[in-house]
């Protein structure tokens, strides 16, 4: 699913600013496919569509935070990101990313692969490769959301490590853009046009976003993250869990990575 951000962010940014009667569902349209699926990584698919339910609200509610229109839609995510951190404080369920899929697609056996080897990656990792080969974000939209883990390097570390892990699968994290997204629910539209939080709620769900940085996205550090090294910690538990050949890896050098590809539907 691509995405080609500038000027309809830019637009659909200055209709929520400007109280649009249209805009939150236009938000909706143009983005809950993609903020679901991204929920799903986190929380349970019950829990996401609360999370994009209030995530597209506090977005109507705190659009003027937003210094760069450009990034709406890596606004929106990180807003969907500091949602579903407060859905897990509340259960004390700790904060993982899993790229989570259609259940229903048949994937082929080198798709399969190619998530276990992802599946490997440290949360952090995972998140950066989903938002990256899926979702279709640049680095500097990364960075915005996530901070450093955007800057290239975890990215670089993740397409090397799957590389080696599926040698036989060409390309092997464009091959990971195969996996659909968890289908969002139909009712889910109909919910947020009918059941519309009211002023003391809509202040509630814009307070709840704070602390932002300077660019109005919620700041990363509100809840610390264990961090664990990329290669080291998915080397290991490849040899643990026995999947794929039984060797270490080398430390990778610093090389310039090819770019990124999408892979072909196999036929």
């Amino acid at each position: 699913m691509g995405h080609h951000p500038g000027r309809p962010d830019r637009e659909l940014a200055a209709a929520l600013r400007n109280g649009e009667p249209d805009a939150t569902a236009a938000v909706f349209d143009r983005f809950a496919p993609g903020l679901y699926a991204y929920a799903c990584g986190f929380v349970a698919v019950s829990s996401a569509l609360d999370v994009v339910y209030d995530a597209v609200w506090t977005a109507t509610a705190r659009i003027r935070s937003l210094r760069d229109e450009g990034l709406l839609r890596a606004w929106l995510y990180a807003v969907v990101r500091a949602e579903c951190i407060r859905a897990l404080e509340r259960t004390g369920s700790a904060l993982e990313y899993l790229p989570a899929a259609d259940p229903a697609y048949q994937a082929a056996s080198d798709v399969l692969d190619v998530r276990e080897a992802v599946h490997l990656l440290d949360g952090t990792a995972r998140e950066v490769v989903d938002l990256t080969v899926r979702h279709h974000f640049s680095s500097h939209e990364i960075e915005a959301m996530l901070g450093s883990a955007g800057d290239g390097r975890v990215l670089a570390h993740a397409q090397d490590f799957v590389d080696r892990a599926v040698p036989r699968v060409p390309n092997a994290l464009g091959t990971f853009s195969l996996l659909p997204f968890t289908p969002l629910p139909a009712h889910l539209r109909g919910r947020l046009l009918a059941v519309q939080p009211s002023e003391a709620e809509l202040l509630d769900l814009g307070r709840r976003l704070e602390p932002l940085d300077r660019e109005g996205f919620p700041r990363r550090d509100r809840r610390a993250k264990r961090t664990v090294p990329v290669i080291a910690a998915s080397i290991a538990a490849f040899a643990v869990l026995g999947v794929g050949a039984l060797f270490v890896f080398p430390q990778a050098e610093s090389v310039e990575r090819p770019v990124l590809r999408p892979a072909a539907e196999p036929t």
